[in-house]
């Protein structure tokens, strides 16, 4: 019983982290992009969050006691990162967009650990409104329709895939 508890509190810290970095990047985000561009070019952005998604992909099948995931899941799921890559490189996809894949995918991750499947939704969605309702109210920044769907649709995915997994 008090295992299961420090395991609950240890995934709220989680998931307070993440949604904090969420907020965090509502308000600074356009500066730290800004400082970013000016450095590097965005797309190594994007790929770097395709292979760190692969990484993560990898290390969940390794961790797996059973592989009951059938290797042809991993294979599709190897052949969209790098589809996601390749798209990325022809610039069908903004870079941007990847990051905020990335970060919702894992706070939709961490929901589905705390909250369960029907109230991780309800924090994804919440999130990905509020997100964009903040971002609507800083002069810095646009609430965009666009980013909520996108922002949904990843916490979604990381919501499956930790039901899944």
């Amino acid at each position: 019983m008090i295992t299961i508890l420090l395991l609950q509190i240890s995934r709220l810290r989680y998931w307070l982290a993440c949604a904090t970095v969420i907020v965090t990047l509502s308000v600074y985000g356009r500066i730290l992009q800004k400082s970013i561009a000016e450095v590097v070019d965005t797309s190594w952005v994007a790929v770097i969050v395709f292979v760190l998604l692969f990484l993560m992909l990898l290390l969940l099948y390794k961790k797996r006691k059973t592989h009951s995931i059938p290797k042809s899941l991993l294979i599709l799921s190897c052949c969209l990162i790098v589809a996601g890559m390749g798209a990325v490189h022809y610039k069908y996809l903004v870079p941007v967009e990847t990051l905020h894949f990335l970060v919702f995918f894992c706070y939709g991750w961490i929901s589905a650990a705390v909250f369960g499947p029907f109230y991780g939704v309800v924090a994804v969605m919440a999130m990905a409104v509020g997100d964009e309702i903040l971002q609507y109210y800083l002069p810095s920044r646009v609430g965009d329709l666009h980013d909520v769907l996108i922002n949904s649709l990843s916490g979604l995915v990381g919501l499956v895939l930790r039901n899944k997994w």
